[in-house]
């Protein structure tokens, strides 16, 4: 019934399952933040005019 279903959706937690997705997005968002700050500190510390990126063990070493 609907006043089954009001009461549910005011339970604590049920807020934390249908609110969820924000703590995804954030977490995405920082660690998305992380990567490439550290992506680019490497990059700064390199002296080579032109650097190239080894996308293929930086995919590598994120999946593992």
């Amino acid at each position: 019934s609907s006043a089954e279903t009001i009461r549910l959706i005011d339970h604590w937690l049920f807020q934390v399952v249908l609110n969820g997705f924000y703590s995804v997005d954030s977490f995405f968002l920082l660690s998305g933040f992380l990567v490439s700050y550290v992506i680019f500190k490497k990059f700064a510390k390199s002296n080579e005019d032109k650097v190239q990126f080894p996308w293929l063990s930086f995919y590598i070493h994120r999946y593992i």
